[in-house]
């Protein structure tokens, strides 16, 4: 899924892909490196959860994409609590995430 997230904003004229990490704690190690202005997060990842890395990462450091399977209200709610921008359930609205994306 990373690999097809980064295939998509690569062939995107106004994005950059800054960097990628395999787990929760070397996304939280990039963010404070890298310092993106944008986030696409899943809320599970190994090692650290993305809700664990929304609690973490400084507040208002860059707008946040959650793109998840757990599209549950409560995980939603959740991550909408935790300053996460926008909330795209993978399964079903990945299509609606590329266009928005897009539109940028």
């Amino acid at each position: 899924m990373r690999k097809i997230i980064t295939d998509v904003f690569t062939v995107l004229p106004r994005m950059e892909v800054v960097g990628e990490a395999r787990d929760g704690i070397e996304a939280l190690e990039a963010i404070h490196r890298l310092q993106p202005d944008l986030l696409v997060m899943d809320i599970q990842m190994p090692r650290m959860s993305g809700l664990e890395v929304l609690k973490r990462m400084p507040k208002d450091c860059c707008r946040v994409i959650m793109l998840s399977a757990h599209a549950d209200p409560f995980y939603m709610e959740k991550c909408r609590e935790l300053h996460a921008d926008y909330f795209f359930d993978k399964l079903t609205d990945f299509h609606g995430f590329v266009e928005f994306v897009s539109a940028m």
